[in-house]
């Protein structure tokens, strides 16, 4: 059995749903099935303990509202963690919330804008899983104009880090994914390279950087960060070091070839 294949969804189909509906629904089914190669799900079960991903419809649901409130499933590509985080199948809740009266086709009911505005904090944590929330305008300046010199850091064992460091650089890496989440990503690179400093040089700092230098076409910035990233995941010697320093090579590999468009 697949692993897109393990929910068996029992609902009553909904005729009121329109053909156009329908058919983008089945464009979205196709999409999905063919997104993801096995080898790429058999690394998604190794990194999570071979656990399938268990049904959240009251969590997913409202984020499926969320989403539909802002997109239009006929031209932008519905996200991987409605499966992933909420073990939920797409298509088939579409059937489920026009059955509930939550939508009509892909549009917010009356009832379903009610339901979205009672459940911000849901949808909060959706978007900062970590708890990190909107920064400051003085948490904002505070990474201006900082210069960042990679030859100042040095690789630092990340099992005996103080549990001070530890926090204080989780705390910049949230940060640093709120500043990349509003297009900051000068300023979400100076609080990385803050976090890198203290000792806090894990591999989501690296690949968080390397996002945002791409972001930025800082392509010679990304690929002295990606590999300090791979010397420092050596360093660590990471028991699953093959695999996240794969993931490195191979965004080295494509910055590369960016690198050389951009010289022609």
């Amino acid at each position: 059995m697949g692993i897109f294949n393990f929910i068996k969804k029992h609902y009553t189909l909904n005729d009121s749903l329109s053909p156009s509906t329908e058919l983008i629904l089945q464009k979205i089914q196709f999409d999905w099935d063919n997104r993801y190669t096995a080898e790429e799900l058999n690394k998604f079960y190794v990194f999570n303990d071979n656990i399938v991903p268990q049904e959240d419809t009251e969590n997913g649901h409202v984020i499926m509202l969320w989403w539909l409130s802002k997109y239009d499933p006929a031209v932008k590509e519905v996200p991987s963690y409605f499966f992933f985080q909420y073990g939920l199948k797409f298509s088939d809740e579409i059937h489920v919330l026009n059955n509930q009266g939550l939508l009509e086709n892909f549009k917010l009911t009356d009832k379903g804008t009610k339901l979205l505005n009672k459940s911000a904090e849901i949808i909060q944590k959706h978007r900062f899983p970590n708890g990190e929330t909107k920064l400051t305008l003085f948490d904002k300046l505070k990474f201006k104009n900082s210069h960042i010199d990679l030859p100042k850091i040095k690789p630092v064992l990340q099992d005996v880090l103080s549990n001070e460091a530890f926090n204080e650089g989780l705390e910049l890496l949230n940060k640093a994914k709120v500043l990349s989440k509003e297009k900051l990503y000068k300023e979400s690179n100076e609080a990385i390279f803050k976090a890198w400093k203290l000792g806090y040089q894990v591999p989501a700092t690296f690949n968080r950087a390397a996002i945002n230098c791409r972001q930025l076409k800082e392509y010679n910035l990304e690929v002295k960060i990606i590999e300090l990233g791979i010397a420092i995941n050596n360093f660590n010697d990471y028991s699953n070091l093959e695999y996240m320093n794969n993931k490195l090579q191979e965004r080295l590999e494509k910055v590369k070839k960016l690198q050389r468009k951009n010289i022609k």
